[in-house]
């Protein structure tokens, strides 16, 4: 029984979750604490998903540019602005990002590189 609870607590820790059990999902990645009134174009959300554009006082994806140079598109091809956030647009968005170098992930479907 012990062996059981120190191997499933070695899991929790290894995945990065806080608490195993909690409803709360982990954060997508570490912020590095912007500010209240911080402007979306040098938020956290701006670099990595290309949240740059703000809409009732909040940031969303406004434009192509802000999600290309996202770490979204560099790693998963979410380089082009679409229905109202970043998406892979066509093949080629995939074709640079990290995901087809890496797993050949190279074929845009539905918005997603697959």
């Amino acid at each position: 029984m012990r062996t059981g609870l120190v191997c499933l607590g070695f899991i929790c820790a290894a995945l990065g979750i806080m608490a195993c059990g909690s409803d709360t999902p982990p954060s997508k990645f570490n912020t590095r604490g912007d500010a209240p009134n911080e402007a979306c174009t040098s938020a956290d959300v701006c670099v990595v998903w290309g949240w740059c554009g703000e809409k009732d006082g909040k940031c969303v994806a406004a434009t192509d540019q802000g999600c290309k140079d996202s770490r979204a598109c560099k790693v998963s091809g979410l380089c082009s602005f679409l229905n109202g956030r970043c998406e892979a647009r066509n093949d080629d968005d995939c074709a640079n990002s990290q995901y087809c170098k890496w797993n050949g992930l190279c074929s845009q479907s539905e918005g997603l590189c697959k």
